[in-house]
């Protein structure tokens, strides 16, 4: 709900279960999630991965660098 109400223009879809989120993932696209192996494969499949390591100021960090 927070990621539709701040950004409303960008789909956001939650797959059943983690290894599905890859079949997602566009050329230009970002996953940041909190699991290496997601964000390898996000990567793998084309998309720019995030590896969330708890740190939101990082985080938001290194989204801010790709935009």
């Amino acid at each position: 709900e927070w990621a539709r109400k701040h950004f409303p223009n960008i789909p956001v879809w939650f797959g059943p279960y983690s290894h599905d989120k890859r079949h997602h993932a566009k050329k230009g696209d970002v996953l940041i999630d909190d699991r290496i192996i997601n964000i390898q494969d996000w990567n793998e499949a084309g998309g720019i991965g995030i590896l969330h390591r708890g740190d939101v100021y990082a985080t938001l960090q290194k989204l801010k660098e790709l935009v």
